[in-house]
């Protein structure tokens, strides 16, 4: 048998930048723009010196030329001396030698003036490669380096301004880093705007220094088994490993506490319970890790429940089997029903539990951002499509991104009657023998200025080279007219191009999560947002409470969908279309009576009654659109169990 050794050489080339390239052009740019002149200094003793050492190269080239062509005595070579005297002139004598050393002062003092402003380029750096890192979960999260710089150039032409230096890079990085936030979360779904915050927060700690490595491998993958000297005090419900996990995070006093936190640990709120001794010293990612050791349950969603927890949590799981009020957060809850008992699979499969597995794990993530980074950063922005529009250009495509039961139709044309694009807009929905059709209406309304809307672009994946060449080609600023836009609607698809996607300003148009998303939605939209909606009722008192008696049913049936058909005769969704008429259905009725027709409105909407419990309650009825919106920014990200009632 004859044996062969192959071997192959590949290189392997990666046109990634990297991050201490990328800092570079960063601290280049904002050099730039706040020190016009320094860094017009700077270009110009880059090229001058190009040109000395040009000039330098040419004149060895000369003396080598004449020494190797010379013959006999070279000082009796007149034309070798004259160029050696011409060469000396040429370089400047004694005169260069100073014009050197200027240059060499100046570039020096450039350069100090440029390191004011490294915090920046390295912070910025950072966010670039926390964005990049989302092209991992999905296709469509993906964002070119040319999106970003423009975004880095509003930034920095739009943040406050202060003749301070550590003042004036504070607002910078502020300013950009909220930039960042709200462009990129306007484009992911919901369970990407959390991860994209989390991202940021390790991504902004590591780059102050903080020491995430060994602290973030243990969160994610949990301790290594090592010797233990010391007995588990708690072993009649803390199991071995999760006590070894908890020996390697030095807590002081951890015997003599341990066994005192099983009552805690009960809680429906164990994130937010207050641990005896040492134990509630713990914050932050700390508090987070020690919650991990024993109740790995309240941080990662879905997550099947181990053994040693299933106890623990056949006293905290409610089975919604008739009623949507969850029992309070401190109140340890018995079990019921012989469904939830210890080890039984509905721990891991009901819907319930998962929920309220996956409602613990959010609020300690956002509790732990906020920590870090502030409460804006768990508050990702409203669907908002001017502006979006008004960060687009004609050359800019506007994509969105679809989940399922949205479609974005009916706010598109609403906000083009309102752009005066109401005649102007062509809409076309791909698939088969489409793509033709579709290139023509894109070539016509590029002369004409108008709106070209092409639906579901992920059923025409033959065609997406197609629309990328003429994205590329075609949709360019001396070809196209001012007024000219393009919108492009597609689910997540491998098959949609690359540059577009990067280059184009994307949306997404999901349902929000909690209470509180749902109602400053319906406040923040049309027709809510509209003062002559808002403020067009004969009936301003009944109006206004009714009102935010619908919103705020909508609300609870939109969070109620979690926990699937429990407790309720059929699956039924009040869906942002019954809102909508519900709203224009009560409007009408109060115009026309002057009384309030309950018994026609409850026809046609439903019945409901909503209790004021704590922080929840119908706002002053005098109140005008923006007091509400500021009451419902007030509540909580996430409605505790047993603070929302309604029937």
């Amino acid at each position: 048998m004859d044996k062969r050794w192959y071997m192959l050489r590949v290189t392997l080339l990666n046109f990634m930048i990297t991050p201490l390239g990328l800092e570079d052009q960063l601290l280049g740019i904002v050099a730039a723009k706040e020190k016009p002149d320094l860094e017009q200094k700077k270009n110009e003793l880059i090229v001058e010196g190009a040109n000395n050492q040009r000039l330098l190269k040419e004149i060895e080239d000369q003396i080598l030329e004449v020494l190797s062509s010379s013959k006999g005595n070279i000082l009796e070579d007149e034309t070798a001396i004259q160029i050696l005297s011409s060469s000396k002139v040429r370089v400047g004598g004694d005169h260069g030698e100073a014009k050197q050393a200027v240059a060499a002062a100046t570039e020096k003092e450039i350069d100090e003036a440029r390191v004011g402003y490294r915090p920046v380029a390295v912070h910025s750096s950072t966010l670039f490669f926390c964005i990049s890192e989302l092209a991992t979960s999905t296709p469509l999260y993906q964002y070119s380096l040319t999106w970003y710089i423009g975004l880095y150039l509003h930034s920095i032409q739009s943040s406050p301004k202060s003749p301070e230096l550590k003042t004036r890079i504070l607002a910078l990085n502020d300013f950009f880093t909220r930039s960042i936030y709200r462009n990129v979360c306007r484009s992911l779904f919901r369970e990407g705007q959390v991860l994209f915050s989390c991202l940021l927060c390790v991504g902004i700690m590591k780059g102050r220094g903080a020491q995430w490595r060994s602290s973030g491998g243990f969160f994610l993958t949990g301790g290594i088994a090592l010797d233990n000297p010391y007995p588990n005090p708690a072993s009649g419900w803390l199991t071995d490993k999760a006590w070894d996990e908890i020996l390697q995070q030095a807590v002081p006093g951890r015997g003599a506490h341990a066994a005192r936190l099983e009552g805690h640990l009960r809680l429906v709120g164990a994130q937010e319970a207050r641990y005896p001794g040492a134990w509630d010293e713990k914050t932050g990612l700390a508090r987070m890790l020690l919650l991990r050791s024993m109740r790995p349950d309240k941080l990662t969603p879905g997550r099947p429940v181990p053994a040693h927890n299933t106890t623990v949590l056949a006293h905290n799981t409610t089975v919604f089997a008739h009623n949507t009020t969850v029992p309070n957060r401190n109140t340890a809850v018995p079990a019921r029903d012989a469904a939830v008992t210890a080890g039984d699979p509905v721990l891991t499969a009901r819907k319930p539990a998962a929920a309220a597995r996956r409602d613990c794990a959010l609020s300690c993530c956002q509790q732990f951002i906020v920590d870090n980074l502030g409460a804006y950063y768990i508050e990702p922005p409203t669907f908002d499509l001017p502006g979006s529009y008004g960060d687009s250009s004609c050359i800019t495509p506007l994509i969105f991104v679809l989940s399922p039961g949205a479609d974005p139709m009916a706010t598109l044309l609403k906000f083009a009657e309102d752009e005066g694009q109401a005649g102007h807009v062509q809409t076309i929905s791909l698939g088969q023998g489409q793509g033709p059709i579709a290139a023509q209406m894109i070539e016509t309304a590029l002369v004409e200025g108008g709106w070209v809307v092409l639906q579901n672009c992920h059923l025409a994946t033959s065609w997406m080279p197609q629309l990328e060449m003429i994205c590329e080609n075609q949709i360019v600023p001396e070809k196209t007219h001012q007024r000219f836009r393009l919108w492009l609607t597609s689910y997540p698809s491998g098959d949609f191009p690359v540059s577009v996607l990067q280059n184009g300003v994307k949306m997404t148009n999901e349902p929000p999560k909690g209470l509180r998303a749902n109602l400053l939605r319906s406040y923040l939209n049309d027709p809510i947002s509209s003062p002559d909606f808002f403020g067009g009722c004969k009936q301003p008192q009944a109006w206004h409470r009714l009102l935010f008696g619908l919103c705020f049913f909508h609300g609870l049936v939109q969070e109620r969908r979690q926990f699937g058909a429990l407790g309720w005769n059929i699956p039924y969704e009040f869906n942002e279309s019954d809102l909508s008429i519900s709203m224009t259905q009560l409007q009408m009725f109060l115009n026309e009576y002057e009384h309030i027709p309950l018994a026609a409105l409850t026809y046609l909407t439903g019945e409901y009654v909503v209790q004021s419990v704590g922080v929840y309650y119908v706002p002053d009825v005098e109140e005008e659109h923006g007091e509400y919106v500021e009451y419902l920014r007030s509540l909580p990200m996430l409605a505790p169990p047993g603070g929302v009632r309604a029937a």
